[in-house]
C-alpha cells in the first residue's frame, strides 16, 4: 500500500532500506536480488528501479508523477509488484539517482516548425527552447524522452516528479494557491536550483534566474518539520495502496532560501548543505 503524502512517514524496514550501489566508490551490495525490479513511492511520486544481475547497480528507472493519490492504487495493480513505501528525504535520493543515469528515450521529433519558431515564441508556447520538460507541462513521450539539452531537461524532469506540491488553483496541506504555476516542496526546490547550478549552461541559468530569483516562486515547507523525519520501524511491503486522508499535514509558503547565482557571484558559496 502507499502512504501517499503522510510527510514523514516511512514503512520500510532494514532489509528493504537503499544501499544506493550506484553512487562512487561504493562497495556495498544492492538492496535488491540482482537482475529484480523493485517500486517505491511516497507522496505523487512512484518509481520503479531495476538492478544489473550482475552486480547489483541500479540499470534502469522510471518515475511517474500521480495527479491524484487514488491513481496509485491503478498503477501499483499494472505494474504487478509490491511497493515499498519510503519517506520525503528517501524518495529525493531516488528521484536525483534516476536522474544520474544515463537512459534516453528518443520519442518522435517535434514539428519543423516549432524549432523554427523564434526564441521567445517558444517560450510562450510553454516550454523552453531545446527542452521537453521545462516550461509549463511537458511535450515528452514518456519518461525517458529527453530534449536536445539533456542535462538541463534532466533538472526540470526531476523537478516535474517532486512528490509533494500544490498545483495552481489548487487547495491543499492547509493552503491555497493562487499563482498560475505549480508551487512544490521545498527539498525539490533545493535539488533544482543545485542540479541547475551544475549544469553550467545559459540556458540553465535563465530557467534559474527566472525562477529563484524574478518569480521568487516560494516553496512549500512542513509547519511541524519533525514529521519530515525518517523512521526505520514501520512497516515494509504492501501490495497495494492506502489512500490516507493527509489534509492534517499543514504547510506554509516558504520564499526561496537562497538565489540562483548571477555572473560575477561566486557559485560555491550558493551551494546547499
Amino acid at each position: 500500500m502507499c502512504f501517499l503524502l503522510s510527510v514523514g512517514q516511512s514503512v520500510y524496514s532494514e532489509k528493504f532500506l537503499p544501499t544506493w550501489s550506484m553512487k562512487k566508490n561504493s562497495s556495498s551490495k544492492s538492496w535488491l536480488p540482482y537482475g529484480d525490479t523493485a517500486v517505491y513511492a511516497y507522496g505523487l511520486t512512484v518509481a520503479e528501479l531495476r538492478t544489473s544481475s550482475k552486480d547489483g547497480s541500479v540499470v534502469e528507472c522510471k518515475l511517474t508523477e500521480l495527479q491524484d493519490p487514488m491513481e496509485c492504487d491503478i498503477l501499483v495493480k499494472k505494474i504487478g509488484r509490491p511497493v515499498v513505501n519510503v519517506c520525503l528525504k528517501q524518495i529525493m535520493e531516488i528521484i536525483q539517482q534516476c536522474r544520474a543515469l544515463v537512459q534516453t528515450k528518443k520519442g518522435p521529433p517535434l514539428p519543423l516548425n516549432f524549432h523554427q519558431m523564434p526564441f521567445w515564441n517558444q517560450v510562450w508556447n510553454g516550454i523552453f527552447p531545446g527542452t521537453k520538460w521545462c516550461g509549463s507541462g511537458d511535450i515528452a513521450n514518456g519518461y525517458h524522452d529527453l530534449g536536445i539539452d539533456a542535462a538541463l531537461d534532466k533538472c526540470c524532469r526531476a523537478h516535474d516528479h517532486c512528490p509533494i506540491k500544490l498545483k495552481a488553483f489548487r487547495r491543499g496541506h492547509g493552503l491555497v494557491n493562487f499563482s498560475l504555476y505549480t508551487k512544490s516542496h521545498c527539498s525539490c526546490d533545493e535539488d533544482f536550483l543545485q542540479c541547475l547550478i551544475e549544469s553550467h549552461s545559459e540556458s540553465a541559468a535563465a530557467i534559474g534566474n527566472m525562477y529563484f530569483n524574478v518569480l521568487k516562486v516560494p516553496c512549500l515547507r512542513e509547519i511541524d518539520e519533525g514529521r519530515n523525519l525518517c523512521k526505520s520501524d514501520l512497516r515494509s511491503v504492501s501490495k497495494e495502496c492506502q489512500n490516507e486522508d493527509t489534509r492534517g499535514v499543514y504547510m506554509k509558503f516558504l520564499g526561496p532560501e537562497k538565489p540562483f547565482p548571477l555572473p560575477g557571484l561566486n557559485a560555491e558559496s550558493l551551494k546547499l548543505n
